[in-house]
């Protein structure tokens, strides 16, 4: 299938979803818009791809055991594992768009100063892995990871890159979610330096609120 064509099914499935959510929100829709594009059978197999990647997977439901509002403690550490300060965040997340993504409304004290933050987090079935994408009052840069699952649902490990603008290269971290039990989880967070060795730079224990 050309490029063009594959482009006109993902506009065509938009227009689709638009036009279902029209029809629900406003009744019937008028001749004009009833008039509709014969698929051929080539193009309404291919929507039947790109529906099924769309649908949420099982490892979806993994992603709503962190809908709700939890407290956490940070803790960053040294080199040598040493606490070298702490801090407390409340964190709010929401399900949406049908339990496909996560949105999580960050908002703490750091250095003294009240921060917020976005996180969007999902599991990408064509790629068959899991991503975050954040950004925060703290800053003008984004910060994006995937990684993968693991098969019982409970160590999400992902990597990406931090712009270090003192020096202008490129932070390599690492990131590991880890679930102990409904109410609690952890966080740890390394920068990885240019020989692949880990340095554990902050360690977040979160408890679900009552």
């Amino acid at each position: 299938m050309k490029y063009t064509k594959r482009v006109f099914l993902i506009l065509l499935m938009v227009c689709l979803t638009v036009a279902f959510f029209n029809r629900s929100m406003t009744g019937n829709l008028s001749a004009a818009e009833e008039k509709k594009y014969v698929l051929s059978e080539e193009e309404k197999k291919a929507i039947e791809v790109m529906e099924a990647y769309a649908t949420p997977s099982e490892k979806h439901k993994y992603l709503q055991y962190f809908v709700g509002e939890w407290d956490s403690l940070m803790k960053f550490l040294d080199e040598k594992g040493s606490v070298m300060m702490t801090g407390t965040q409340t964190i709010t997340v929401k399900s949406i768009f049908g339990e496909r993504f996560l949105w999580a409304t960050l908002k703490g004290v750091l250095y003294e100063k009240p921060y917020e933050a976005y996180v969007i987090t999902g599991f990408n079935n064509y790629k068959k892995e899991i991503f975050a994408f954040q950004i925060s009052s703290s800053g003008t840069a984004y910060f994006i990871s995937s990684g993968t699952l693991s098969e019982d649902n409970k160590v999400r490990t992902e990597t990406g890159t931090m712009d270090d603008e003192l020096t202008g290269k490129k932070i390599n971290v690492k990131a590991v979610t880890t679930l102990i039990d409904q109410d609690h989880y952890t966080y740890d967070f390394y920068l990885v330096d240019e020989t692949g060795k880990e340095i554990k730079y902050m360690e977040i224990l979160y408890t679900r609120k009552k």
